[in-house]
């Protein structure tokens, strides 16, 4: 083995974990005490026959009936699926035992055309890195499914940011020879009639972010989009955690370094166990690959933002929340460069310098740009603002030159030094610098970028970890320092005994909730 190999593999065991955050797998569903005295059958026509019945009882409104119920209509559920039967698309006559039914289906608008594959959450089993205890579900009548998004259906070609699973409710009503499944979404409704009677709804509202994850595996490509970012350009994107709604806040989490949208996943369940963050907020996360300059991944993420504008210009003003090398692309949203950062490159204004038209673009695209206006608060977790000692240790200088720099960056280089000197305080001269050399404390990069304005008129707040060590101001989290990670004027600066992942300990979690209840006017002490 080479030395250039084993030190390649010592900065991958560094960082990289080979467990899956979330795996899922296939369980039989506990039958409740009540129907386990006759075997459930798995027949269409004689479900709706045991349905019919269980309906009947919910006016009892015990946890028993409610249990019941639900039990059977998520058997119905797997029994459609299993089938291959699209009751949605039109009526299909199926045989109980005293009668014929006429089986339909109905979705909500925001749900419609995505029923393409049915899964009960019951008949699933999640475990794995970000399984906690307390999940996020409200007790009620209906059974949670997840349903997958198809991708060449009206929903998705109407918004690109839908994520590839969705949870919605199933109820199952029954009347005479009339059967009708309807999918309700726990996002929007709380209550349904069902026998004459307003009733709490089932909301699961993580099984379908879990599914996705275990699913896709989007962890996987923490690494590998680091290492060789052009390969995987075409994942750079915005998501919606949940359908979108013009009447909840955005939230907007934007991860760092060598990582994935599933480093958010504790704060995302952290954050709806809390029934008042649920109502008021929504979840959109941000994916990229991170070995691109970190200027340059803010193009991207300003761009899928543009997009967001053109599509649903009718959405609240966004919460960012960035960890680490996200929290530098959050920041880039609520900052103004004007020309600046150009001036400071090139020594000349935009129009004065002679430069080819694709790398210019590119540039302007990194280094011109104004804040946001659709930004009313942003959270930093373990932010580097002035970067970290780490890229200038020996790993991540070995790190830096792992990492394969696309040839679009590497024309842009080449003809920025044809036009002014290049940055003497680069970690290297050889060749276009990505995100690792941009997070060096001595690079040009962050050192300007460090010095932008921000929005006067948007609170900025900063949870840090010092490793439990109460050093402040000369603590560190083992990859960012406090003297990189503190910003004046700040609306909040809170220290947790937490490494570089004070997002995910529970009181950077709690620091969190207090801010966005806080921003949306809820009362701090519930």
């Amino acid at each position: 083995m080479t030395i250039k190999r084993f030190l390649a593999l010592v900065f991958v065991g560094t960082f990289v974990s080979c467990s899956a955050p979330i795996s899922v797998e296939r369980i039989e569903p506990a039958v409740p005490v009540a129907l386990a005295s006759a075997p459930v059958p798995e027949d269409i026509g004689l479900l709706l026959d045991r349905i019919a019945v269980s309906e009947k009882k919910l006016k009892k409104s015990n946890p028993a009936t409610y249990q019941n119920y639900n039990f059977l209509v998520a058997r119905l559920v797997d029994a459609v699926e299993a089938s291959g039967l699209e009751p949605w698309k039109q009526a299909v006559a199926v045989r109980g035992s005293k009668r014929v039914y006429s089986f339909s289906a109905e979705e909500p608008d925001n749900l419609r055309d995505i029923s393409q594959k049915l899964v009960s959450t019951d008949s699933l089993k999640f475990s794995g890195d970000y399984d906690v205890p307390k999940h996020p579900v409200v007790r009620g009548v209906g059974a949670p499914v997840i349903v997958s998004v198809a991708s060449a259906s009206a929903a998705v070609r109407e918004s690109p940011f839908i994520p590839p699973y969705r949870v919605a409710t199933a109820i199952v009503d029954v009347k005479g020879n009339k059967a009708v499944l309807r999918f309700h979404d726990p996002f929007q409704d709380e209550k349904v009639s069902l026998e004459g009677t307003s009733r709490v709804l089932t909301a699961d509202f993580d099984s379908a972010v879990a599914y996705s994850l275990s699913e896709t595996r989007i962890d996987k490509l923490g690494l590998v989009r680091m290492l060789n970012p052009s390969r995987y350009a075409d994942t750079a994107k915005l998501t919606f955690v949940q359908p979108y709604d013009p009447d909840r806040i955005p939230i907007l989490m934007v991860h760092g370094l060598q990582s994935t949208p599933v480093t958010w996943m504790p704060m995302y369940l952290s954050l709806m166990n809390d029934p008042d963050i649920r109502q008021k907020y929504q979840f959109w996360v941000f994916s990229y690959p991170s070995g691109y300059p970190f200027p340059y991944s803010a193009s991207l993420l300003r761009h899928e933002m543009d997009k967001i504008a053109a599509v649903h210009p009718d959405h609240k003003k966004i919460v960012m929340m960035g960890h680490s090398m996200g929290t530098l692309l959050s920041r880039l949203m609520i900052s103004d460069a004007g020309d600046n950062m150009w001036r400071a490159f090139f020594g000349k204004s935009p129009k004065q310098t002679k430069i080819d038209r694709k790398s210019r673009r590119l540039l302007e695209d990194s280094f011109i740009f104004d804040s946001r206006s659709d930004i009313s608060r942003a959270i930093f977790f373990s932010g580097p603002h002035r970067g970290s000692d780490l890229a200038t240790s020996w790993l991540g200088r070995l790190g830096s030159r792992l990492v394969r720099v696309p040839s679009f960056l590497a024309d842009a280089k080449n003809a920025l030094v044809n036009v002014v000197t290049v940055d003497t305080a680069a970690l290297q001269l050889d060749r276009a610098p990505n995100s690792i050399d941009t997070l060096a404390p001595n690079n040009r990069i962050v050192q300007l970028t460090s010095k932008l304005p921000l929005r006067p008129d948007v609170p900025i707040h900063s949870i840090m970890g010092d490793r439990g060590k109460g050093d402040t101001p000369d603590s560190s989290d083992g990859i960012v320092s406090y003297w990189s990670s503190h910003l004046k004027n700040q609306a909040s600066e809170k220290i947790v005994p937490s490494g570089h992942g004070s997002h995910q300990h529970p009181e950077g979690m709690a620091e969190a909730r207090r801010i966005l209840r806080l921003h949306a006017g809820l009362p701090l002490a519930k």
